[in-house]
């Protein structure tokens, strides 16, 4: 009898083990995809995600609101100071190096990276395989370690064959989950966000991206469920940031053209820039734009950035930062060579700014899948909450970081409790049935 219940408990060990092991995490990145644009009636891929599971209220991006700083926060759980993306475009003062986005030279240099260890680096370490397909820092060796697979990122004003191609991506990773080559998927899709700048949030050309990411997802939870592979499968589908109107003939421009003798190089534009002051011109550059007294726009010393960005406490950020206000827009130096930006276009619209104030700037999160529930619409949450969360679908042990566990917990059903609190618990029950047993046989 005691034989027999322990071959019982062995194998639902073993059961259980070999569930950990199988699930696995399709993780989708749309850029720029603001939180009320999934709110068309006509979108069936959005729509069945959350009616079959999780859809965030929306998502708080971390400040500030720009591609790389929140792509990080939600690859690494932390805010910007701590991962290192301070902005998109940074200089480091030590190397006298930019960072001015990929595949742009340097971009790949793992010094830009190393500051925090992303999820798919995280998951090789502990033996889950990983893919990556344009995901942003894919290509880069972070303390040694690439994803299994990788496709270098690309930037896309998304179309037909865009959309053929990620859906023949996506059945090749139902085939590599089937065959327990990988275990986390990362896609990245970048039309919405492209078009959002040129075009505008409001233009047709954007509202057909978020068409085409949709039917993207609609086609991949028709695929999941033709493979009946949903008890393994989840989907995460995510935004880094969302988008607001900065056409012309909307926002007022501010212009630093007045002080660009004592500026040396001004980084970014449109929401806010960090500036590196001419050798010895802090305190005047400051001051002088003080004086200036410049509608819409917020002027910063370092030291003075309010805590709650978590943003300031970085080698990265510049001794100067300034920041618009929505209606605003920070217009580019003439000098290219100080600006860093030597490709010039009419930003239609634009995200960055400070997303407590400006609404525009919230986006999206849905999941459907393994352990989660079902037509559930949780309170909005942040960029750095996501991390925890496909840790935990994974079975897998996140690294430290910001996110907040209480945002994220009423996401997962009754019975997706902690694995570890499960183990226990069964241990327990078997040690106590043994000592049962042995006081009714051999007492």
């Amino acid at each position: 009898m005691l034989r027999f219940i322990i071959l019982v408990f062995c194998f639902i060990l073993i059961k259980t083990d070999h569930h950990n092991k199988s699930s696995k995490v399709i993780f989708i990145l749309i850029d720029g995809c603001r939180w009320d644009y999934v709110n068309d009636t006509s979108l069936k891929g959005f729509a069945k995600l959350a009616e079959f599971g999780v859809k965030a209220e929306y998502v708080k991006p971390v400040f500030p609101s720009n591609s790389y700083p929140n792509a990080l926060s939600i690859v690494t759980g932390l805010y910007p100071e701590s991962h290192g993306f301070v902005q998109n475009i940074m200089y480091d003062a030590d190397r006298e190096e930019f960072f001015l986005m990929l595949p742009n030279p340097n971009s790949t240099n793992p010094h830009w990276w190393e500051s925090a260890e992303p999820i798919w680096v995280t998951a090789e370490k502990q033996g889950i395989k990983t893919a990556a397909y344009w995901w942003p820092g894919c290509q880069v060796k972070i303390h040694g370690i690439q994803p299994t697979i990788c496709l270098p990122h690309r930037y896309t004003a998304g179309g037909e064959n865009v959309t053929k191609d990620i859906i023949n991506k996506l059945e090749e990773i139902l085939d590599l989950f089937e065959r327990e080559e990988i275990r986390l998927a990362m896609v990245y899709y970048g039309a919405v966000d492209n078009n959002g700048h040129t075009k505008g949030p409001d233009s047709l050309e954007t509202k057909t991206a978020v068409k085409e990411i949709d039917k993207i997802l609609e086609t991949l939870q028709n695929l999941i469920t033709e493979k009946r592979l949903f008890d393994q499968v989840s989907i995460v589908v995510v935004s880094d940031h969302g988008m607001t109107n900065t056409s012309p003939d909307y926002v007022e421009q501010i212009s630093m053209e007045p002080f660009a003798d004592d500026i040396k190089y001004i980084l970014n534009k449109g929401s806010s820039s960090m500036i590196l002051p001419e050798e010895g011109k802090l305190d005047k550059l400051y001051n002088d734009l003080k004086r200036a007294n410049i509608k819409g726009l917020q002027i910063f010393k370092k030291e003075e950035i309010p805590e709650k960005y978590h943003f300031k406490n970085n080698k990265y950020v510049l001794p100067l930062f300034i920041l618009a206000d929505k209606g605003y827009f920070i217009n580019e130096l003439s000098d290219s060579n100080k600006t860093r930006m030597k490709v010039k276009y009419v930003s239609n619209g634009n995200h960055g700014y400070d997303p407590d104030v400006v609404e525009d700037m919230r986006s999206i999160f849905f999941a459907r899948g393994q352990n989660l529930k079902k037509n559930y619409l949780s309170p909005p949450i942040e960029n750095v909450d996501q991390y925890n969360l496909i840790c935990k679908l994974l079975h897998m042990t996140p690294a430290k970081n910001n996110g907040s566990w209480d945002r994220i917990k009423d996401m997962l059903d009754a019975q997706s409790s902690n694995s570890s609190s499960t183990l226990i618990t069964s241990l327990l029950l078997f040690f106590g049935t043994v000592w049962t047993l042995k006081l009714m046989f051999f007492i």
